[in-house]
């Protein structure tokens, strides 16, 4: 029986090259055939792509902050326009009272008139009752004054030296057919409120048509409790 020579067999899955770098054996040389100027041209336009990137980037974000700036004008021009709106409707508003000021001062200069006309009005016929109530009974009353200075003059000086600060001056005279009882007299004319410092002058016999009579002169002050203030008790109670 004839053997023929067989050749080394192929292993399975071989394919015709064998890469020796697996075995340990180092790996082929490659040469790099391309030019310096295709390595120049590939960094370039990886350079060209990272700048336009990032100008692609700056763009956006400024668009961004743009748009920002642009709500954010627009929302403090609208608030603008609303201050001033309100503002031009209060001035309209305004504009319907401008009469009231100038009313106003008409009414406080009328009310300072009247304050400064009033300020010395006194109720004389409640004092000359009160007077005549604690006067004498046999005694009339003749002749009554009043020193009693103008608004725009300073009070009068009484003639009674120890006599309290006053307004004004009551001079009176009368007639009595007894001599009247001064003391009595002038301690009631004292507790009349707004009355003060009651002073007796003179007491003189006095015959007329046949009867003989005593003729009597006296002061009594006026406080300023004795003002009649109509218009300041008004406003108090108005407040």
């Amino acid at each position: 029986m004839s053997r023929k020579n067989k050749g080394p067999e192929t292993p399975e899955g071989y394919t015709g090259y064998v890469e020796i770098s697996s075995i340990g054996a180092p790996p082929a040389p490659q040469v790099n055939l391309l030019p310096p100027e295709v390595k120049v041209r590939q960094a370039m336009g990886g350079i060209r792509l990272r700048a336009l990137l990032i100008v692609v980037l700056v763009m956006a974000v400024t668009g961004v902050v743009t748009i920002a700036s642009l709500l954010g004008l627009a929302d403090a021009e609208a608030e603008v326009a609303e201050k001033e709106a309100r503002v031009q409707a209060l001035q309209t508003e305004m504009a319907q009272y401008s009469e009231v000021p100038r009313i106003k001062a008409e009414v406080e200069a009328a009310r300072t008139a009247r304050d400064f006309a009033t300020s010395g009005e006194l109720p004389w016929a409640r004092y000359l009752r009160a007077i005549q109530a604690v006067a004498p009974e046999d005694w009339t009353l003749t002749e009554l004054s009043v020193t009693l200075p103008r608004p725009m003059e300073d009070p009068q000086t009484s003639a009674n030296p120890v006599a309290a600060p006053s307004v004004a001056t009551i001079s009176f005279s009368g007639r009595a057919l007894t001599l009247p009882d001064v003391a009595a007299w002038l301690e009631g004319m004292e507790n009349i409120p707004g009355l003060s410092d009651p002073f007796f002058s003179t007491a003189t016999i006095t015959e007329e048509d046949g009867t003989v009579f005593y003729e009597t002169m006296a002061t009594v002050e006026i406080t300023l409790d004795a003002l009649a203030d109509r218009f300041g008790a008004e406003e108090e109670g108005e407040s």
